[in-house]
């Protein structure tokens, strides 16, 4: 059985997180919180948080992002390098909203959608089954699900290819 990674996302600046990204020149590097020495440049650190806090860093009116963030959809200490989606403040998303009673998505981060691709189905409070196709094409850089919600909602962000680059991250 192979092991599933979950994704995480990194803020820019100093934050509760754990773990660093720092971006030094044009490379990304992970580093426990504790060893980032207190003269870094906090422009170039990134902290991560927990997932759905995300949400407080995207303006769902404007869709846009308001921080710079690095995500990594695949999260682990095992390897020597991770592969992270960085996309700049004041980005334009395409913000999907999923939302039933059993709602399932079937996309994760870093997968690229086309227009009109089937992204989900929702079983509705009647048992109907609907299926939610995507408004936009691109990279899905959020899939964040709020379970507490009645009925459970998950939000999703895809974001232009054009505006999301893909880096490298190497483990310290």
């Amino acid at each position: 059985m192979e092991k599933y990674n979950y994704p995480e996302v990194f803020v820019k600046g100093l934050h509760d997180g754990k773990y660093c990204i720092v971006q030094t020149n044009n490379e990304f590097y992970l580093i426990e919180k504790e060893r980032l020495g207190r003269d870094g440049d906090r422009n170039k650190v990134y902290t991560n948080i927990i997932y759905e806090e995300i949400l407080n860093y995207v303006d769902l009116v404007e869709a846009r992002i308001q921080i710079d963030i690095v995500v990594v959809p695949e999260f682990t200490l095992d390897k020597k390098e991770l592969k992270g989606i960085f996309v700049k403040k004041d980005t334009p998303l395409c913000l999907i909203e999923v939302k039933g009673i059993q709602p399932y998505v079937f996309i994760k981060e870093g997968d690229n959608i086309d227009e009109k691709d089937k992204i989900a189905y929702t079983i509705t409070g009647k048992g109907e089954v609907r299926v939610t196709k995507s408004p936009c094409k691109g990279i899905v850089l959020l899939v964040i699900n709020l379970p507490w919600e009645q009925p459970e909602k998950y939000i999703l962000a895809v974001v232009s290819k054009d505006d999301a680059r893909e880096v490298i991250i190497r483990k310290s």
